[in-house]
């Protein structure tokens, strides 16, 4: 818990905190696991701010973290996913960046004409098709109301 409430105050994701501990790991069924050794996971807390963690924190973290049949390694991926659980998003800050993309003013004319050009012609479309229901329900009454005389009269009205 105190380490997402770190990783909200500065204001990083996990990723960009532990990702220059860890190492890219290639496995035989072709995945790829990013691995950080317990040094690197510690370091990584220490650089998070988190420096007094009791030699017990640390134990309980590697206690449930490690993985005994990679080495005792932490795989990112997975502490990524635990510290979603806490709100800690887990997008890269780069990933991020590369979506802030800020058109100019000109960029934002174009883009705007379109859009309202269509949102004007579906307008258009609707209020046709609007008509057109009601011009079929008016030929409906009309209809209805025909059959009604003739029944009751046993002639039709002009």
């Amino acid at each position: 818990m105190r380490i997402a409430d770190l990783l909200h105050i500065i204001q990083k994701t996990v990723r960009a905190v532990f990702l220059r501990y860890s190492q890219p790991e290639n496995f035989k069924d072709g995945s790829i696991l990013e691995l950080m050794s317990p040094r690197g996971f510690l370091e990584g807390i220490k650089d998070l701010g988190f420096d007094d963690i009791t030699e017990l924190e640390a134990a309980c973290l590697m206690k449930v973290l490690a993985k005994p049949e990679l080495e005792n390694a932490i795989i990112l991926n997975e502490f990524v996913l635990i510290m979603e659980n806490f709100g800690i998003p887990p997008i890269v800050e780069e990933d991020e960046a590369e979506n802030d993309y800020a058109p100019t003013d000109d960029e934002e004319e174009k883009d705007k004409e379109p859009v309202e050009k269509k949102g004007e012609e579906d307008a258009e479309k609707e209020k046709q098709d609007d008509a057109e229901k009601k011009e079929e329900e008016l030929n409906k009454t009309e209809k209805t109301v025909k059959e009604r005389d003739v029944t009751s009269d046993g002639e039709g009205k002009p």
